[in-house]
């Protein structure tokens, strides 16, 4: 499993190939807590996707604070690059319900992803 992000918040470039156990380390307001966010939405993409409307408003300044929280709404650029495994998840993650929908295949399971 591979999460790629660029210019996503203080996230310049990650590039994390996860093992049996990966730990994410690093200075303080580097974008840690970002990240494992932003890995959280991925993993729980399905459950999110059936009650999108209910969570999410529908600009994507909005989706970003009501997930990441207040302050946060200039952290998605067009500049921003999410790949996981592979493939561009950027526009499924903050797209439209029926977007959202598809991002259930490229959730992890529980048995492969662990962050310490």
């Amino acid at each position: 499993m591979q999460l790629k992000i660029n210019n996503f918040g203080q996230i310049q470039d990650a590039d994390v190939e996860f093992g049996d156990l990966t730990i994410v380390v690093g200075q303080q307001a580097s974008g840690k807590t970002l990240f494992l966010e932003l890995l959280k939405l991925l993993h729980e993409a399905k459950g999110i996707s059936a009650r999108y409307e209910e969570i999410f408003p529908r600009t994507t300044d909005e989706k970003i604070k009501a997930y990441f929280g207040q302050g946060m709404e200039g952290i998605l650029t067009n500049d921003t690059v999410i790949s996981f495994d592979g493939k561009s998840v950027k526009n499924l993650i903050f797209g439209t319900p029926a977007a959202m929908k598809k991002l259930t295949k490229y959730s992890t399971s529980p048995h492969n992803a662990h962050c310490v």
